[in-house]
């Protein structure tokens, strides 16, 4: 993930959302309330940790952990990162969701184990 990329679009005044990589290495600052009951599990202000990201210190991010659907049931676990606090956590999983219509589709022609979206 292009942490310096997303850092400049941050400080162009850009509203990103993306997924978290597996290897997202990050510090919790502060958990900020979720519904119980509902999709998202955790709703998190964090920064980046580790020496390769020292030069971003005071530079945080927002962490959503959530249950989406998937092929009309809840079963994908996520974890996106945004750079936007305003939004509420259900709107951010909406529009991570909402991109994955504009960037791809389930290809009913392709084989799962080969590819899960095409590119329009």
């Amino acid at each position: 993930m292009d942490f310096e990329h997303l850092h400049d679009l941050d400080l162009r005044g850009v509203q990103w959302v993306t997924r978290a990589r597996d290897n997202f290495r990050y510090r919790t600052l502060r958990n900020l309330p979720v519904r119980k009951g509902g999709n998202v599990i955790k709703d998190q202000i964090v920064k980046l940790t580790g020496d390769k990201f020292k030069h971003l210190t005071g530079w945080t991010l927002r962490r959503v952990e959530a249950w989406v659907e998937v092929d009309g049931e809840l079963r994908l676990m996520v974890f996106i990162i945004t750079n936007n606090t305003a939004w509420s956590a259900g709107s951010v999983c909406d529009l991570y969701r909402a991109r994955w219509d504009i960037e791809g589709w389930r290809c009913a022609e392709c084989p799962r184990s080969e590819v899960t979206f095409c590119v329009r």
